[in-house]
């Protein structure tokens, strides 16, 4: 018996797709990550901390995440994703709330940011994307990048609106009104549109009842043991480490660079937002060819994330160069 939901003329798929995005417009990095440089400077003036101080609690938000991770993915085995996406929403969103009442104590700070880092690992990409992949197995390339770049849009829109929330009330308002966006999104687009798989509602991957797979025949996974015995998967890892920690480290102390050469907080606000957009439509490009390659699509014209990366590194030499300018003009 087949679900009304199944029978709308417009796959629910897609639904799943756009609910995906929505969450992760508001998930960690547009929140958290792509903000923490506009927090700093005010942390720093109102608290006098240093900004190398203020900083190791991003390291500790991240390390938060990284230990959180395998917790939150045999949760997600057991019950699903939507209940965990829906529970660390509300956590996570309560914990950025409560930065509201921060006091001048940096071992607060800091306990407060591990734990929002181990509350957000439920709702970052991977349980999004783990639904979006059992919808769609031909268009899984397509579907997993419109989802990803969800996170995008929230890093464009989530840097400019923190710098004028501060501007306009202060930087306690702006950390209650960024906790509140991750409620007021996440929560209804995990509890209300996502779905755990198509057969959930009576359909089918794709919307298409064949049962004979897009990809390669036999393509299945590995087990945790076999992944470890692997030289891919090392690779991998030391990659995505190595890449996050120049992401991050250029990520949070882009905004007061711009500002210490003289850029408005407004202007170096919208800068990062631009630049982090296109790093971020890096990764959703990035991730189609991926779900391509174990689909049926037609590959991409352009098969890395070459263009929008190297736009990136040149959106930096020219924040660099306008600083250098901004500082001769000074002197």
């Amino acid at each position: 018996m087949s679900s009304g939901l199944g029978n709308n003329r417009l796959f629910y798929g897609w639904w799943i797709v756009l609910a995906s995005a929505a969450g992760l417009a508001v998930h960690f990095g547009p929140i958290l990550a792509s903000t923490f440089g506009i927090f700093l400077i005010p942390l720093e003036n109102e608290f006098g901390w240093t900004r190398s101080q203020i900083s190791i609690a991003f390291s500790l938000a991240l390390l938060g995440v990284s230990l959180a991770q395998p917790i939150t993915g045999r949760a997600i085995d057991r019950y699903g994703a939507r209940p965990v996406i829906v529970v660390s929403a509300v956590l996570m969103g309560g914990g950025v709330v409560s930065l509201y009442i921060l006091p001048a104590s940096l071992l607060y700070y800091y306990i407060l940011f591990f734990v929002l880092g181990c509350f957000s690992s439920g709702s970052n990409p991977v349980p999004f994307a783990k639904i979006v992949s059992r919808w769609f197995d031909r268009r899984r390339g397509l579907a997993l990048a419109l989802a990803i770049a969800g996170s995008s849009v929230g890093v464009a829109l989530m840097p400019p609106l923190a710098q004028w929330i501060i501007g306009e009330h202060g930087w306690r308002i702006a950390y209650v009104a960024l906790g509140l966006i991750v409620v007021a999104v996440m929560v209804p687009a995990a509890g209300l549109l996502l779905r755990e798989s198509p057969e959930a509602i009576g359909t089918h991957p794709d919307g298409v009842a064949s049962t004979t797979l897009a990809g390669p025949a036999g393509l299945s996974g590995f087990s945790r043991k076999e992944a470890f015995r692997m030289f891919n998967f090392w690779a991998m890892v030391v990659a995505f480490f190595a890449i996050s920690i120049a992401f991050h480290a250029c990520l949070i102390h882009l905004v007061p660079m711009l500002r210490d050469g003289g850029m408005s907080a407004e202007a170096a606000a919208g800068a990062a937002s631009s630049l982090i957009f296109l790093v971020t439509f890096a990764i959703a490009h990035w991730i189609a060819v991926l779900g391509r390659q174990r689909s049926a699509e037609r590959p991409p014209p352009f098969r890395s994330p070459l263009f929008p990366m190297v736009s990136a590194l040149g959106g930096l030499a020219c924040a660099g160069r306008s600083e250098e300018h901004t500082s001769e003009l000074q002197s």
